[in-house]
């Protein structure tokens, strides 16, 4: 084999190894509120379920979570969040971009 067809081929495996192992983050965050009162709502259980990630939220009803993935290309896979308090139905959603999120009872 040639130099430049060496060359060549350790580009190629050297690409591909990079992009099968690429990785990235999808998140979410915002404030957590009661329906009916608009209130800000602490201690609502944040879970990533397309991952491991949970956080409660604070006093203020702020909540961030992030999801790493592997193998990001072309796009990151969806972050799935479940929101949960009890005396409240749950919520689950995808991708959620919403700045404020309202959980009913």
């Amino acid at each position: 084999m040639n130099t430049n067809k060496k060359v060549l081929f350790v580009m190629v495996i050297t690409l591909a190894l990079m992009i099968s192992g690429c990785e990235g983050y999808r998140c979410a965050g915002g404030v957590i509120q009661d329906a009916q009162t608009k209130e800000p709502m602490d201690s609502v259980l944040c879970k990533v379920i397309s991952g491991t990630e949970m956080q409660y939220t604070d006093s203020t009803g702020a909540y961030s979570v992030c999801n790493k993935f592997t193998s990001c290309v072309p796009d990151c896979a969806d972050i799935v969040v479940q929101y949960t308090r009890k005396g409240y139905k749950t919520k689950t959603l995808t991708n959620p971009t919403e700045k404020v999120i309202y959980l009913e009872r």
